[in-house]
Order: C-alpha cells, then structure tokens, then sequence
C-alpha cells in the first residue's frame, strides 16, 4: 500500500477553495439583484406604474382635485384669450387686413 502524502490532497482543497469563492460571489450578485428589482419597483410606484405578477403593465391616474382641475382649465383659458388679444393688437397695429371685417 503507497503512503500518501498531505501535499497529494492539495489539489482538492485548492478546488474547493475556488468553488466557494465562487459560490459566494453567485450569491452576492443574485442578493443584490433582488435588491436592485425592488428599488426599481418602488421607484416606479412612484411614478403611479406597477407591474404585475404576470408580467402586465399598469399605469395610474394621479387624484386631481376638482378645484386645481377648475384651476387648470381657467389658466388655459386665460392664457388663450391673451394670446389671441395679443395677436388681434399687432395686426392693428401693423394695419393688417386679415382681422374681422367691420
């Protein structure tokens, strides 16, 4: 029967060594891509998009109140009317014919 020797198994620790390195790095990447989906989900839950378990796509509607959407509508509005008051008052001025007929 040979003798063995220690040095004969270093091989196989070196083999195992490298195999746990690497399991361990396997294991940090896949912890921290489940870290990274869950930013990116609460992330686009902010922005009122949530995906679902079956791979759809919802997007919400944020709330609006009735007074900033009577706010919003009187803002365009206004912004309209100036805009054409403003139009109106250069053609006059320029002594275009263009405008309403008197």
């Amino acid at each position: 029967m040979p003798k063995s020797n220690i040095f004969d198994l270093l091989p196989l620790v070196l083999l195992f060594v490298v195999l746990m390195g690497v399991a361990w790095i396997g294991f940090q990447v896949y912890l921290w891509s489940g870290e990274l989906a869950d930013r990116g989900q609460k992330h686009m839950e902010k922005k009122n998009i949530n995906f679902s378990k079956d791979g759809g796509l919802k997007v919400g509607v944020k709330e609006m109140s009735a007074e900033e959407s009577a706010d919003r509508a009187q803002k365009a509005l206004v912004n309209t009317w100036t805009t054409s008051a403003d139009a109106l008052a250069k053609d006059k001025g320029r002594g275009s014919k263009s405008g309403a007929r008197k």
